[in-house]
């Protein structure tokens, strides 16, 4: 009798579906232990030592929970920004709400995009939080580190329209004040100027605008006088001393600028314009009296400005060229050694 072939077809088949059933239970199993909860990802990713892992965690987090995990996003916006994903960053942010992120992760964040110069991140969250003065602070500050007064009055006129608290308004004027000021917006300067002492605010620093205004305007001997009477009371200010040498040598006085200039450089011997001014008022009181030694002393000090710009430029080409590689030795030595000659200076 032939063996029947039947019945090893019948077996594979049988097999198969043994294999497929377990296959599917596996998975299933698998996928009931998976973890699909929210927090339980988000707790994952806490223990977890991995920055790639903790991402991947905290955004299947995030995806669970459709976007509603604030204490997610805080973390994975600080993972992506140690990490220099800033367009990440940016993206993330732009579906945040940061309002709701842990306080002390928000500072941080925020304290890393201001040590980065991170200004989009910074006008993110000021805008979000338009009356927490802090964010509009920070983002200020981090124009003036840069010496980018126009993002800083811009920053601070910005938050002069939100509801902050009066106490950071008024220090927020007296810094407007300053950098208008600084960049000849006169009409602005004189109405801020009108501001502060129209709501009580009197002393030396007040009078050193009042004279930085006049000097604007072009009425050195007034400028001259609120000067005076403020280094009455702050005594030898350097920036102070320095103003008035400025005014003193537009109004002729060249022998007390001189004598000011100097005193300026003792005191801060890295104010490259009092070396400026001094080579200057050296050189019209060579060519006023016909003094030689006048021209000479003007262009050693001239000579010895150039000497230390150069210098100080170098030390701020080092300073962001060890950003970008802060373990490159002989950058940091060379930009050690600078610096420790400006600090025996």
């Amino acid at each position: 009798m032939m063996p029947s072939r039947e019945r090893p077809k019948s077996r594979r088949i049988s097999w198969k579906v043994a294999t497929f059933a377990t296959l599917t239970i596996l998975a299933l199993v698998a996928l009931n232990l998976w973890p699909t909860n929210p927090q339980t990802l988000f707790q994952q990713a806490l223990s977890d030592r991995n920055p790639a892992t903790q991402i991947s965690l905290l955004q299947q987090a995030m995806a669970t929970s459709n976007g509603g995990f604030p204490e997610a996003e805080s973390r994975l916006c600080l993972l992506l920004s140690k990490d220099k994903r800033w367009d990440e960053v940016e993206r993330l942010l732009s579906h945040s709400d940061v309002a709701r992120w842990p306080e002390h992760e928000r500072k941080t964040f925020a304290e890393t995009c201001v040590q980065t110069s991170q200004w989009k991140c910074l006008e993110h969250l000021a805008a979000v939080m338009p009356d927490n003065a802090r964010h509009w602070w920070q983002l200020a500050r981090s124009h003036e580190q840069h010496e980018n007064l126009m993002g800083a009055i811009q920053t601070y006129e910005a938050a002069l329209n939100q509801d902050i608290p009066p106490s950071d308004a008024l220090a927020m004027r007296h810094q407007l004040l300053d950098h208008c000021v600084d960049v000849g917006e006169l009409k602005r300067a004189q109405e801020l100027l009108h501001f502060l002492v129209s709501h009580g605010e009197h002393g030396p620093q007040i009078d050193v605008y009042q004279a930085r205004i006049f000097h604007l305007e072009g009425q050195p001997a007034k400028a001259l006088d609120a000067l005076n009477s403020a280094l009455r009371e702050l005594g030898e200010l350097p920036e102070g001393l320095r103003l008035r040498g400025i005014l003193q040598m537009e109004l002729g006085q060249l022998e007390s600028a001189i004598k000011d200039f100097r005193r300026v450089i003792e005191l801060t011997p890295h104010d490259e314009i009092a070396y400026f001014k001094l080579a200057e008022s050296y050189r019209h009181l060579g060519h006023r009296d016909g003094s030689e030694s006048m021209l000479e002393l003007a262009q050693k000090t001239h000579d010895a400005y150039f000497s230390h710009h150069k210098r100080k430029l170098r030390l701020t080409e080092l300073a962001n060229q060890l950003k970008q590689s802060p373990n490159d030795q002989e950058l940091r030595f060379e930009f050690q050694k600078l610096r420790a000659e400006f600090g025996r200076e």
